[in-house]
């Protein structure tokens, strides 16, 4: 058992970096907004993989409470669409990967009964072991871009210590909240995240919020009620229903 989770732990690392180096990749070529739009596709992938690879049980009902919840959060956030093929590609590659690292996560925390804060621990130091060869060797490739950011040293180091640790309370509260729930409820919560960055840009940049907006986010909140509704409808209780067997499941 201890070589299955190792792979999967460097699979985990591996997937997690490469949605990461994904979603980057798209933002850097096209609009933030039209980033979130793709990304809102995020629930169909982890329908799909759930239903492949963790055997759940996807009904009719379920797939079409996605379709409000993704239509409203495109129609939130696609405010200012600019299209470019890598960034649409990149974006809907991300999706793939962060759904394929959820399976794996799931699959780490049930097989194995790992606490989630040690499976979060392993996965950052791993990550940070993986990525430091990749600093070393093109150190110019990365410090001058960071130093451009800043008027000084100190307000670099500020802004890297803000966003390394708003990044680390995001992934650990992700991890918790993937324990407790499905991979596809998870999915939901994260494209409804994106609704939480439209409203947050709003207010921080004092935008003026128009209509397509809040019938977007409003469509997106209805969505997430039907999902409920049928999510609960689909668990019927089932007389001594065996438990699937770990090994049921491979994804390395």
């Amino acid at each position: 058992h201890k070589g299955t989770y190792t792979r999967l732990l460097l699979a985990l690392c591996a997937v997690n970096g490469a949605g990461h180096l994904l979603t980057n990749s798209s933002m850097g070529s096209v609009a933030v907004s039209f980033t979130h739009t793709v990304k809102a596709a995020e629930p169909f992938f982890s329908v799909l993989l759930s239903f492949l690879f963790l055997d759940a049980r996807v009904t009719l009902p379920i797939v079409l409470s996605l379709v409000p919840i993704v239509g409203g959060i495109v129609i939130a956030t696609s405010t200012q669409v600019e299209y470019d093929h890598f960034g649409f590609l990149t974006a809907m590659g991300s999706n793939l990967v962060f759904s394929v690292r959820n399976i794996i996560s799931k699959k780490l925390q049930t097989t194995f009964d790992i606490n989630n804060y040690t499976l979060f621990r392993q996965l950052s130091a791993a990550g940070a072991l993986l990525m430091l060869p990749l600093f070393l060797a093109r150190p110019d490739a990365y410090v001058p871009s960071l130093v451009g950011t800043a008027t000084s040293d100190q307000s670099l180091a500020l802004a890297l210590f803000k966003a390394s640790l708003s990044h680390c309370i995001y992934n650990l509260v992700s991890f918790i909240i993937l324990s407790r729930l499905s991979p596809v409820a998870h999915a939901i919560g994260n494209a409804m995240k994106r609704v939480t960055v439209v409203v947050s840009a709003v207010l921080w940049f004092n935008t003026p919020i128009t209509p397509m907006n809040v019938l977007g986010t409003a469509l997106a909140l209805g969505g997430v009620g039907c999902y409920t509704a049928a999510k609960s409808s689909s668990k019927r209780p089932e007389k001594h229903a065996p438990p699937a067997p770990p090994d049921k499941v491979s994804l390395v």
